[in-house]
């Protein structure tokens, strides 16, 4: 190989271990605020037959009240409209939510369990007759 090739080489090399090491780091930079407020876009999944596991698209948002406490809305389909409050700890750089959460009378109580990147909200979900999980990703704005 010649030394201008092997020049190149090391420059792409290098180039490339430094682009590695800014993504980890933007991971992991304690610097970088973790929170459940703002839009998310995402999936639900449902284990009753007539929802199939597939579930369907969903939608919400969320706005801190006090730290550690959010108030959501999640707009499941056009039409279904739920109204939550989340709390949650942070715990290993994540808010992890461990809690029961009232849908009122016709939905009933559901407990949720999961976890808040600074890009991803997921979890599991479970309530009369169904469990369930989610999945979302941040977004700059809601579908409508």
């Amino acid at each position: 190989m010649s030394s201008l090739n092997a020049m190149i080489a090391a420059v792409l090399l290098l180039a490339l271990l430094a682009v590695q090491e800014s993504t980890a780091a933007d991971k992991s930079d304690p610097s970088v605020e973790i929170t459940l407020t703002g839009n998310w876009s995402g999936r639900w999944t449902d284990s009753r037959p007539g929802y199939s596991p597939n579930g369907g698209d969903f939608t919400g948002t969320a706005v801190e009240n006090v730290p550690g406490v959010w108030s959501a809305t999640f707009v499941v389909g056009k039409a279904l409209i739920f109204k939550a409050e989340l709390k949650g700890k942070l715990v290993d750089g994540k808010i992890r939510f461990d809690t029961a959460v009232s849908l009122g009378k016709f939905h009933g109580v559901y407990t949720f369990k999961g976890c808040v990147t600074r890009d991803e909200f997921t979890g599991e979900y479970e309530g009369p007759d169904e469990k369930g999980t989610i999945k979302m990703t941040r977004t700059t704005e809601l579908e409508k």
